[in-house]
């Protein structure tokens, strides 16, 4: 599926991957949380991007 987003390395189109995967991280200051995260590949190049569906869900923990 074409995502309309281009390839930081090439210029050429990037397609979104079928699956979804999980992230789950802790910073120094106390927060930590999950998200799920989304793979993008260049049709190109083959570069490979994973990124967060929603980056901001984290919790403080301290």
């Amino acid at each position: 599926m074409r995502t309309g987003r281009h390839c930081p390395r090439c210029g050429d189109d990037m397609v979104q991957g079928l699956t979804e995967g999980t992230f789950t991280g802790w910073r120094n200051d106390g927060l930590s949380g999950m998200t799920r995260t989304v793979k993008f590949m260049c049709t190109g190049c083959g570069y490979i991007e994973e990124r967060a569906v929603n980056s901001k869900y984290l919790r403080r923990t301290r």
